[in-house]
């Protein structure tokens, strides 16, 4: 027997694969909509649809028409409505905004700049404390928080997260600044700094 014809017939077997293509459909309408939409949205008459401006009324009432007109289910708290709250940009008095590290004093709008989570008005003196990230995982595999003391302190936070700030970051479910800086207040920090010395987050997040 040749213990080599097997090897043979594999290699002069030949196999077809049948390859078809697939026709697209394209809705031209769907994407003339769409475009329409977009300019419209993005048009000057809309000024920026800033939020509580009678122009974000308009887009606002534009979209639940357009969820009304596909059959979509409104489950908002009133038919496609909820309200939320929207953190609105102050003017920031910086002769009063004052900012002192040892003995060095930093100017605003150079050296630091107040967030639109920032106390309107008050003052804070103390030791600082780095806290990482300040990120605490709620299955406890990650802990910025382990060993340190913030009560009373100034804390320094980092604004990015282990893995940066993007979509598909593990811990994306904690860059909320707002979370986090609530969570060292609840700590009892006296103050919070905000760094971003990874260049990984946005400064304006």
């Amino acid at each position: 027997m040749n213990k080599f014809s097997p090897l043979i017939l594999l290699l002069t077997t030949v196999f077809t694969v049948q390859v078809s293509a697939q026709e697209v459909l394209i809705d031209l309408d769907a994407i003339k909509r769409m475009e329409n939409d977009l300019f419209f949205l993005s048009s000057d008459s809309l000024k920026g649809r800033k939020p509580g401006t009678l122009e974000a009324d308009v887009v606002r009432d534009m979209i639940a028409g357009r969820m009304l007109s596909l059959g979509i289910e409104p489950l908002g708290e009133n038919g496609y409505f909820q309200k939320f709250p929207v953190p609105e940009y102050a003017a920031i008095d910086y002769d009063a905004t004052k900012l002192s590290v040892g003995r060095a004093q930093l100017q605003g709008h150079v050296d630091f700049y107040p967030t639109s989570i920032s106390a309107t008005k008050g003052s804070a003196e103390a030791k600082t404390l780095y806290v990482g990230y300040g990120i605490t995982t709620e299955d406890g595999s990650y802990d910025d928080f382990e060993g340190l003391d913030v009560d009373g302190a100034i804390t320094v936070m980092n604004v990015s997260s282990p893995d940066g700030i993007h979509p598909h970051s593990v811990y994306a479910a904690y860059h909320s600044l707002n979370q986090r800086v609530a969570k060292m207040v609840e700590k009892g920090a006296k103050a919070v700094l905000l760094i971003n010395p990874d260049g990984t987050a946005s400064d304006t997040q």
